[in-house]
């Protein structure tokens, strides 16, 4: 690769050596090019070493929390989403603001859900052929 002193022909000829001395190393042969895409791509001889991988993941991580979506884990995250909550405003609200706001919470879901409801309510009349009520 030659050294220029024009920035743009150094940038290309780094370019042009760089794309005639691609490689894709393996862990065994460093620095050596693959055949092609193909081989690139290849799992015929690979093999699983970590069958249970999430739970050896999250021993290494310290996570104790079952990885399942079990009643325990849904309740320690809704448990940490409220401290996180708690820890973020504490300084700002007095409880009485604090029991407001999760009732405020409670009506908006409630709300939602019930739009939610109907609309999936007018749905499935619409596909029954029920229009406003009539049959």
């Amino acid at each position: 690769m030659s050294d220029s002193t024009d920035p743009v022909e150094t940038i290309k000829a780094w370019q042009d050596w760089y794309k005639n001395h691609r490689v894709v190393a393996e862990m065994d042969e460093p620095l050596v090019t693959k055949d092609s895409r193909e081989q690139l791509h290849d799992t015929s001889n690979a093999t699983d070493t970590l069958p249970n991988w999430r739970s050896h993941y999250a021993e290494l991580i310290g996570d104790r929390i079952p990885l399942e979506e079990s009643d325990m884990f849904i309740k320690q995250k809704a448990t940490d989403g409220f401290a996180d909550t708690i820890a973020e405003f504490i300084d700002e609200m007095t409880g009485d603001e604090m029991y407001e706001c999760f009732v405020d919470a409670v009506a908006c879901q409630l709300d939602y859900a019930t739009k939610q409801y109907d609309r999936a309510r007018d749905l499935m009349d619409a596909a029954k052929g029920k229009r406003n009520g009539k049959a």
